[in-house]
């Protein structure tokens, strides 16, 4: 993909440390999936395992669809549409350091993670599909979560998840979940 997010061998990829203000892969992986920064050859950089990467493919689609959000704001936009499509943004640009534009002034970019994205659903692609026909079936397991809650996906609950006997309708903004050991 782009020169500082590059396929390795044995489906690593390495991400470059990067200066300034803005989006950087390295930042964002390292916060995402707790990867270490290493010197090689003078140079700092992260080295991770696709998988790895596929683990935090939630936050990563979740980063992408907040960017298209704030993108689309214009200074015709209402203020309550205004906040509710760039506060996600705002909340991790600040977590990371970022500072963004001003809404509708200029547009946010992350630099190779559209690229990244692409590269690991390709990777992963019939992962991918088994967890979308296992939703189609009717079946969430746990390597369907990323699927299930695809942000921008519009979730119906009949009561079940919020104990409210009512429809409701929500739009997934993002999507998260860890894997971790227990004594069971």
């Amino acid at each position: 993909p782009d020169p500082f997010a590059k396929p390795g061998p044995e489906s690593s990829v390495t991400f470059y440390e990067q200066r300034g203000n803005g989006f950087h892969l390295s930042a964002i992986i390292r916060k995402y999936t707790a990867a270490r920064v290493v010197v090689q050859y003078g140079r700092q950089e992260v080295k991770l395992e696709a998988n790895k990467i596929y683990d935090a493919i939630g936050l990563l689609r979740s980063l992408q669809y907040d960017v298209e959000q704030f993108n689309g704001v214009s200074t015709d936009t209402s203020e309550v549409e205004t906040k509710y499509a760039c506060f996600r943004l705002s909340r991790q640009a600040s977590a990371l350091g970022v500072r963004i534009p001003p809404v509708g002034e200029k547009k946010v970019v992350v630099p190779g993670l559209d690229s990244l994205m692409a590269y690991i659903e390709d990777l992963f692609q019939d992962k991918i599909a088994i967890a979308r026909n296992n939703i189609e079936n009717g079946v969430v397991d746990f390597d369907s979560l990323s699927e299930f809650f695809r942000p921008g996906k519009d979730l119906v609950d009949r009561g079940v998840g919020t104990g409210v006997m009512v429809p409701t309708i929500m739009r997934c903004r993002a999507c998260y979940y860890s894997r971790g050991k227990n004594l069971f």
